[in-house]
């Protein structure tokens, strides 16, 4: 409560008995002044529920008359709606029909356009011209890993290639196959201790397999050079022989077309690889192993047996 209303009411107060006092000495009657003071408050709640209701009077009418307006424009509302929907419903037929017609007819033009294009492409075309295509995505071919030969498979790669020769040593007269003698080294299973071969390309057996080509191509060389100086050049020493229908003194320099012959036909029994006719970059490395071999020695037969060791120790070889 604030303090001028404090102020403002004992004011009333102090008026009120003043005039009470002063009706006293007039009537010679003492009025209550808490009677008074009732009555004050009496007609001043009268007159503040008789503005309430007025107020409350006035805020009906203008709700009854806002909900009247909104209830006179809806049923426009609906009037007007059911009214535009009569005309559409009546003149629907008639506008699909239109745009179907229109449809069909804008389809077959475009197919027409397309026709003509089509044709005068087709007149247009020139004789002779080369029309490029996209090639299609190579698949890519599944490849497993490669695999060693084991020791039998390799015995029997070699005789083939060498016309029967193995890898032996001399002991007590006898040619002892060391692909056999050395199995259990070379990770053969002997099915009591080991029941599974190790086909890995190991150093080990690298180095056996080295051995083995350096003395089945030493061996092939002595055998070829024997049956030149016994003049027996049938069909099948051409055959197996490591120079074919040259002579071991032909050299790169002298017979250069003959050469990269005859090192096809050693890839193809060695690696069954075919080498295209004409350069390729297989024919130049073996080549180039082959030139290499023969200058240091100066001698093309150190060229051919350094070529058979090379074929005979390439994965192409060894492994499938």
């Amino acid at each position: 409560m604030s303090l001028q209303k404090i102020y403002s009411e004992n004011l009333k107060r102090t008026l009120m008995l003043v005039l009470a006092f002063v009706f006293s000495a007039c009537t010679g009657q003492i009025p209550d002044p808490e009677d008074e003071l009732n009555s004050q408050t009496e007609q001043e709640s009268q007159q503040s529920t008789e503005t309430s209701e007025n107020t409350e009077t006035t805020e009906t009418t203008e709700a009854t008359e806002a909900t009247e307006t909104t209830e006179t424009t809806e049923t426009t509302e609906t009037t007007e709606t059911t009214e535009t929907t009569e005309t559409t419903e009546m003149t629907r037929p008639d506008d699909s029909s239109e745009v179907i017609e229109d449809t069909e007819s804008d389809e077959i033009s475009e197919s027409e356009v397309h026709l003509d294009q089509l044709e005068r492409e087709s007149l247009d075309d020139e004789e002779g011209e080369v029309v490029q295509l996209f090639e299609p995505e190579a698949v890519p071919v599944l490849e497993r890993p490669r695999r060693r030969l084991n020791l039998d498979q390799l015995d029997r790669a070699i005789k083939q290639v060498s016309g029967g020769l193995i890898w032996s040593e001399r002991r007590n007269n006898n040619d002892i196959n060391l692909f056999e003698s050395l199995a259990s080294t070379l990770g053969k299973p002997d099915f009591i201790q080991q029941t599974n071969e190790d086909l890995s390309p190991s150093s080990l057996f690298m180095k056996f397999l080295d051995d083995a080509a350096r003395q089945v191509c030493g061996k092939r060389i002595d055998i070829d050079l024997e049956a030149i100086a016994n003049l027996q050049t049938d069909v099948d020493t051409l055959a197996v022989s490591l120079w074919g229908p040259l002579t071991p003194e032909e050299n790169d320099q002298a017979t250069p077309e003959l050469i990269s012959q005859q090192i096809r036909v050693l890839v193809l029994r060695f690696h069954s690889h075919t080498l295209p006719e004409g350069e390729s970059p297989r024919l130049a490395y073996w080549r180039w192993l082959f030139e290499t071999a023969s200058l240091v020695d100066h001698n093309p037969i150190s060229g051919w047996r350094a070529l058979c060791i090379g074929l005979i120790t390439h994965p192409d070889f060894y492994s499938y």
